[in-house]
């Protein structure tokens, strides 16, 4: 079967696990015969993985999902925002920001991946695609790695060898609903650590023209640090976290809360949060997604009462430097930028894009001193943790309305000062809730946090108005089947056991 990529558009047939989804019209010529090895060339598989990467929004819904947002009565009732508020299942539906177009939009990434490595590998000469041979195993080690987080029971050493995975899929699709097996989330984690691990010694800087856009060493490294931390090998996990910035210089790198951000406008803010030149952007994506456009307006969100919590006080005895916007209803930190594109030159509708931050310095700082508080080398916690701090805490503001500064003898964070802050548990589960309690403020509106509290098996209640005079409730316990998000239905067609649900 002759396979034919368009290099202009890069449009697939994707079938199987998500339905049959026809080619888009584009004239044969257009296309790139990649069963002739002469059209399999630097610049032809470069262009297929611009897209192998998932061009959906986790973020909306696994944020909905989380401790950070609350009923603020009033605001738009978005189906990606209520659906996932309520842990209620919308597997067969397949619009903007839901969980569901997640999967989709993964497995086409994947797909692209698997089209580039099947041309790669009848080449005339393989080696030199070896740099873009390392971007597709890597970014298919990434989505299949999301799909599992999201799709699957969080790893466990005591139970990944029998709880259900996802497909791990490794050849371009031939037919339709091809029958797969879910295998289990340890088999999947082999899977994403043989794809990383291989790809990460092809990996070439040089070969990308913008490489903010995709796996470069630091991106790869930043991914091997998260994985290996979900993984509970925490002596990885701190050897690529290390690998990210070899000199150790995380500071520098991280974004300038204490001082550019807050000379910035809102817009200006907004527009610079996912830019290129922001050093703390290690990967980022575009993503077809309404977030940016509406996510400070959805009825379930953050409140006044999460921005006490979570902001009003930290460990480092200091002022948080985020800045939040806007009133009761909309509060937010303006992180996304929405960029509408016309569905045609004379159209009045079309479709928003939100470019997210997939990796960065930030996180992989935070996941270094998570892993080392795992391991009890507190005091190189600390010193991950001191780092943060020193770039996002100052202490209030002087007569003249300036910020007083980080002072090192006020803010620093020590073990007499987590053992007064936090006041249960014993010293690692402290550490570690420092750790937490920093990444969750740094990454609200992200989405990380779900990650978090499936990870530490977090209870969740999320609360809302059923009248003007009554609430009602849902929690999520640490054994709730809704911790794994469901499958889609057409999963069904290729032979996948859906997620169970209790049958009340």
């Amino acid at each position: 079967m002759k396979k034919s990529i368009n290099i202009a558009l890069i449009v697939l047939s994707v079938v199987g696990l998500f339905g049959c989804k026809k080619f888009l019209s584009e004239l044969p010529d257009n296309r790139v015969d990649m069963d002739n090895p002469s059209n399999i060339t630097v610049d032809n598989i470069s262009a297929i993985l611009v897209n192998a990467y998932p061009k959906a929004n986790y973020m909306g819904f696994c944020e909905a999902m989380s401790d950070n947002v609350d009923d603020k009565l009033g605001g738009s009732l978005v189906l990606s925002n209520f659906y996932p508020y309520q842990y209620a299942d919308a597997n067969n539906n397949h619009t903007q920001d839901m969980p569901t177009t997640y999967w989709d939009e993964s497995y086409k990434a994947i797909a692209l991946c698997n089209q580039a490595l099947e041309a790669i590998g009848k080449a005339t000469n393989p080696k030199v695609l070896n740099a873009q041979k390392g971007e597709a195993l890597v970014a298919r080690a990434y989505a299949h790695f999301m799909l599992v987080n999201l799709f699957a029971k969080t790893y466990d050493p005591a139970t990944a060898s029998t709880d259900p995975g996802i497909p791990y899929v490794t050849k371009p699709e031939t037919v339709v609903f091809g029958q797969y097996t879910r295998g289990t989330v340890a088999s999947t984690y082999d899977s994403i650590r043989n794809d990383l691990l291989t790809g990460m010694s092809l990996i070439s800087d040089d070969s990308y023209t913008v490489p903010k856009y995709h796996f470069t060493k630091a991106a790869t490294n930043a991914f091997a640090t998260r994985f290996y931390l979900y993984k509970q090998q925490y002596d990885s996990a701190v050897v690529f976290a290390s690998k990210v910035f070899p000199s150790g210089d995380f500071a520098s790198n991280m974004r300038p809360w204490l001082t550019t951000y807050r000379t910035l406008t809102y817009y200006a803010l907004q527009q610079q949060y996912t830019q290129i030149d922001q050093k703390a952007n290690l990967l980022l994506v575009e993503t077809l997604s309404n977030w940016a456009n509406g996510f400070y307006g959805y009825r379930f969100g953050f409140t006044s009462a999460l921005q006490t919590s979570i902001l009003g006080k930290n460990v480092a005895n200091g002022t948080y430097a985020y800045m939040v916007y806007g009133n009761a209803q909309v509060l937010n930190i303006p992180k996304f930028y929405p960029h509408f594109v016309q569905g045609g030159l004379n159209a009045n509708t079309g479709y928003y894009y939100t470019t997210i931050p997939l990796f960065t310095t930030e996180e992989v700082l935070l996941n270094r001193a998570e892993a080392y508080a795992k391991q009890q080398k507190y005091g190189l916690a600390l010193a991950d943790l001191n780092t943060f701090a020193s770039q996002r805490i100052f202490n209030g503001y002087d007569a003249n309305g300036n910020i007083i500064p980080y002072d090192p003898a006020k803010n620093t964070i020590t073990i007499d000062s987590v053992n007064k802050y936090y006041t249960t548990g014993d010293l690692q589960t402290k550490v570690i809730n420092a750790v937490l309690d920093f990444k969750r403020a740094e990454f609200l509106f992200e989405g990380s946090r779900w990650f978090d509290i499936l990870r530490y098996k977090k209870e969740v209640k999320h609360k809302y108005m059923v009248s003007n005079n009554a609430s009602d409730s849902t929690v999520l316990k640490v054994d709730d089947k809704r911790r794994l998000i469901q499958l889609p239905d057409a999963a069904a067609l290729s032979g996948l056991a859906l997620n169970p649900r209790d049958s009340s």
